[in-house]
Formats: C-alpha cells, sequence, structure tokens
C-alpha cells in the first residue's frame, strides 16, 4: 500500500480529522514500515503536496492546522469509478472548449442544471456527466474551472439527493443521469427563487459560517445536512465562491470552527450530529451541553483572576509564553524598567514566508484600557512593527476607535475575556479532559 492509501485506511476508520502525528502513528501500528527517521514529517510532506497539487480532487482536506480528515463530497472510491468514462462517439472535451461561448452561465447557480436539463432533454436515456459537461460547454458553457465535469457531477448530484422525486433529474447509475419523466414530480418541483435580501448583509455576500447559521435558524430548530446548508445559500445568494466544491468549504470552516471553540472552552456554534447534520448550539439551552459550557466559562474567569493575583512581571512573561504557544518566534521579554512603553517583541511567521513584527504591551489592569494607552503603543514602534495591547480587564470605545484610525500604524486589542479564552485553548494554566460520550441513534422507519 501508499503512503496515501494507507492514510484513508487511518481516517476512515477514525471517522474524524486527525492531526498527521496521530495519523502516522496509527500507521505504524497497523503495519506501514518506513526507514525514515521523521515519518511523521514524511506523512505531513506527502498529504500537504496531495491537498495543494490536487486541489478538491484530492481524497483528502486539510481542516485545521496539522489536521487532515477525508473530502467529504465524494468518496475516493466513487471518482475513482468515473474517472474513466464509457466508450462515445461524442465530441472530445478539447473540441467543446473551441466552441463559441454563450455569456451568462456562470460556474454556480442556475446556469448549471439548467443547461443540463438542456442537454438531457435531448436525449432518452441517461448519459455520463462528462459528456454531459462535453455537450454543455459545446452549448457555450463557461467555466474558469480546471475539471468543469466534477462541478456538474455535484451539482446534479445534490440537486437529485435533497430534491429526492421533486428533482427534475435521476441518479440511473453511477456517474449517470437522466431527466425525471414523472409528471407529477415535475409539477412538485419547486421553483427558484430569487436570492433573498439579508439585513446586514454586505457585497450580496456572508461568510461561510454566518451563512449557515442564518440557513439553519430559518430551518426552525430542524438540524441540516451540511450539502443542504450550501445549496440553500447559494440559492439565496448568501455566499459567493469560485470553489469547484462549496459543500466541502462549508463542511471544512463548521468544523473547524467547532475546534477552535472547543479548544478555548467556550460553547460551540454548531453541534455535529453525525452523518453529516449540523445544528445551532443555540438550540443546546440544557442538558450536558449546557453543563459543561457553565463549567468552562467558571474556569475561565477563575484563571483571569488568577492572572490578576500575580505581579506585573510574571504577567508578562505569561504573554511572553502564549506568543509562544501562538507560532511567534524571536519572543523577547523587555526589562520592566526602560521599556519605552513594549513589554514583550515577537515575530508571528505565516507560511514561513510572512513575518509580522510585534510589538505588545501586558497590562495586568482593572480598568478600562483609554486612547493615550494605545497612542503610546503607536508612538514606541519600530520599523515594520505592529502594535498589540492584552489587558486583564477592557477597552474604552475611545481606546476602540483610536486603535482602528485610519492612516496610522495598526494596534490590535485583546481584552481579559478573549485572553483566558486563548490561555484556555492553548492549555496554560489549565488542563483538557476528554471523555467518550455516546448518544442513541432513533429507529429507522420500516419500509412500507
Amino acid at each position: 500500500m501508499t503512503i496515501l492509501e494507507y492514510v484513508e485506511r487511518v481516517l476512515r476508520e477514525a471517522n474524524e480529522p486527525l492531526h498527521y502525528n496521530e495519523i502516522t502513528r496509527r500507521m505504524l501500528a497497523s503495519g506501514w514500515v518506513t526507514r525514515g527517521a521523521t515519518p511523521w514529517a514524511t506523512v505531513n510532506s506527502v498529504l500537504a503536496m496531495d491537498v495543494k497539487n490536487r486541489g478538491q480532487a484530492s481524497r483528502f482536506m486539510r481542516t485545521t492546522r496539522g489536521h487532515f480528515g477525508l473530502n467529504p463530497v465524494r468518496p475516493a472510491s466513487e471518482r475513482r469509478a468515473e474517472s474513466t468514462p464509457p466508450a462515445t462517439d461524442e465530441p472530445t472535451y478539447a473540441r467543446a472548449v473551441a466552441s463559441p461561448a454563450v455569456s451568462g452561465m456562470g460556474v454556480e447557480g442556475s446556469g448549471v442544471l439548467e443547461l443540463a436539463h438542456r442537454v438531457l432533454a435531448d436525449e432518452d436515456g441517461p448519459l455520463h456527466t462528462r459528456v454531459i459537461t462535453e455537450r454543455m460547454l459545446a452549448l457555450g458553457w463557461q467555466t474558469a474551472g480546471q475539471r468543469p465535469w466534477e462541478i456538474v457531477a455535484s451539482r446534479l448530484y445534490m440537486d437529485v439527493k435533497q430534491r429526492g422525486e421533486a428533482s427534475r433529474f435521476i441518479r440511473s447509475s453511477p456517474g449517470h443521469f437522466t431527466l425525471n419523466q414523472d409528471p407529477q414530480a415535475q409539477a412538485a418541483r419547486p421553483q427558484r427563487e430569487q436570492p433573498a435580501r439579508v439585513e446586514g448583509q454586505t457585497n450580496g455576500a456572508m461568510s461561510f459560517s454566518d451563512a449557515a447559521e442564518h440557513i439553519l435558524r430559518e430551518s426552525g430548530g430542524q438540524p441540516m445536512h451540511y450539502e443542504t446548508i450550501t445549496e440553500l445559500a447559494l440559492d439565496q445568494g448568501l455566499i459567493q465562491t469560485t470553489g469547484l466544491t462549496p459543500a466541502a468549504t462549508m463542511y471544512s470552516v463548521i468544523y473547524a470552527e467547532n475546534r477552535r471553540r472547543e479548544a478555548r472552552g467556550q460553547p460551540p456554534r454548531f453541534v455535529m450530529h453525525g452523518k453529516g447534520m449540523v445544528g445551532l448550539g443555540a438550540w443546546v439551552s440544557h442538558g450536558l451541553a449546557a453543563q459543561i459550557e457553565a463549567h468552562n466559562r467558571g474556569v475561565r474567569e477563575a484563571l483571569l483572576a488568577r492572572v490578576m493575583e500575580g505581579s506585573p512581571g510574571e504577567f508578562e512573561e505569561l504573554v511572553g509564553e502564549l506568543l509562544v504557544k501562538l507560532g511567534f518566534e524571536d519572543v523577547e521579554v523587555t526589562p520592566l524598567a526602560g521599556d519605552g512603553g513594549v513589554d514583550v517583541r515577537g515575530t508571528l511567521v505565516v507560511g514561513e514566508v510572512v513575518r509580522i513584527r510585534m510589538a505588545v504591551q501586558a497590562k495586568r489592569w482593572k480598568h478600562k484600557v483609554l486612547a493615550p494607552a494605545v497612542q503610546q503603543v503607536r508612538g514606541s514602534l519600530g520599523a515594520h512593527e505592529q502594535g498589540l495591547i492584552i489587558t486583564t480587564s477592557d477597552f474604552s470605545s475611545g481606546a476602540v476607535t483610536e486603535a482602528i484610525r485610519s492612516n496610522a500604524a495598526p494596534v490590535a486589542l485583546m481584552n481579559g475575556e478573549q485572553l483566558a479564552a486563548l490561555l484556555a485553548e492553548q492549555q496554560i494554566g489549565v488542563s483538557r479532559e476528554q471523555h467518550p460520550l455516546y448518544f442513541l441513534e432513533a429507529p429507522e422507519e420500516p419500509e412500507a
């Protein structure tokens, strides 16, 4: 077996994303043999290159830093089964690309399904998605995607899965679709509505997580599959994306946000119910989840109170430790005397390419930080430095306004609540325990 085949087997057995260190450990335990001195580095490199080079066509996706999971949109086995289209005398993809283009047909939106319907209406039987795609391109469909057949397959598959008998399409076999000729089904098919106007929406688009929350709130308290959430968000114009598999992006964003909040001991914005079903954390107002959140909130408050009991020097050392945990390099705590208003300096390295030099002022205060403190930090910045104020209290409205003032060096602000959340996430001053929790699934309805 290849490294990627071992990884796929491990992730399928785990049924959740894992850090590459844990993936490597399980690979070695299952019989993978390597002579390398750093097998985890090899696994991380192979996975990162596969995701980077193959994009959404990869069997894997990066969920958070160092963590990888399986691409949930379509299993690798199905992709391999559909990779070779059936023999046909239809025009080749290259000839279709050279055909005249018709404007107004975008990658997302109604253009894909409408053109697919037009192609299949001229046929008496099913067609493979690659053949459908070639004919769509010949009709003038325009797409910037390098693998257009995957866009067509994904949209057709989602329409059939979500609309069921009301869909205008039928999936006759893997990779093959035809039109649904049932008159009752055609009459029941909902009409496509114009994108809804959402209060607070900017430039006609929202973030994936905000869009997911909006869709779920409109559902009236019912969990939904992440693919359905994505489809509705696209239909209502809540999200804009040029990605080939927006559902995979939606799943990844929701999962990553839950991981961040879980690490910080904060209540989850979303609840994963299994089998791709997603609900809102706000719907869980009682029971075990509420008890856990109440406990974690009390721990964060106690942690912040303990920080307040230390000396100013100890607080600066704590800030330095936090910066190191967050990925800063060259972290230096300046002497207490004559620090010029800068208590800690460090460099945040992003992707081994971007280097951001930060000058941090640590304020172990009970009262709010005012605008003059922001001005002092800004005046202490060196060349190519950005400012950051970390306090155990909070900031006045004037300080917030001053920090974001245009035509001035940026100064970021972190209050006590944010500090406690980050300390908990990085397990500084706290420890985290995890216990298995089981829920009884609802019995399946017997077939009629």
